[in-house]
């Protein structure tokens, strides 16, 4: 078989550039993709948040699990009337007696009034972050509730910083969502 020859061309400036861009372009769209994500809405309910990467519709309770991080986000929607009912829950004392210790609250980046806490409670031997949004409108009320091992921020699993990023996302919405079967 004849030999075919070749000749390598240098690479020009231009083409130099052009790499150079294109690999400044992707590895900020590859750290950027989590705030790229959409809002999921949970099924059967007017909660819409963006999750972080690796979190999966949950087929046990409403909400979301993250099988890899053993983490889960767990969505309750409640009648506007219990307002008062679910806050009288939210108490220092009230969680206390759910095992939740190290109770702080505070206010996420949302633009509306809404009640936020964190916490950690013990739960299958391991320590867990709990980060606890409630927001309302006049149709109901949404109870979000991140729990969060905290072996799986420290391996690298999750950030608190991805968490808290999902929680100010989270909105109830005109619509309820579907169920799925």
């Amino acid at each position: 078989m004849p030999e075919i020859a070749t000749r390598r061309r240098p690479a020009s400036s231009l083409g130099r550039l052009f790499a150079l861009v294109s690999l400044v372009v992707g590895a900020h769209l590859l750290c950027a993709a989590p705030a790229l994500a959409e809002a999921v809405k949970v099924p059967g309910s007017r909660v819409s948040i963006t999750v972080p990467a690796g979190f999966e519709v949950s087929r046990l309770f409403s909400g979301f699990l993250h099988p890899n991080a053993r983490a889960s986000i767990v969505i309750a929607e409640l009648p506007a009337g219990r307002f008062d009912e679910i806050m009288a829950g939210m108490s220092d004392e009230a969680l206390g007696k759910k095992g939740i210790k190290g109770i702080t609250r505070g206010k996420l980046e949302r633009g509306d009034d809404h009640h936020f806490m964190t916490g950690t409670q013990t739960a299958r031997g391991m320590e867990v972050d709990k980060f606890i949004l409630l927001i309302k409108d006049d149709k109901g009320i949404g109870l979000v509730t991140a729990n969060v091992p905290q072996s799986a921020i420290t391996d690298g699993d999750l950030t608190r910083e991805a968490v808290l990023a999902a929680l100010a996302s989270a909105t109830l919405t005109d619509e309820t969502a579907p169920i799925i079967k």
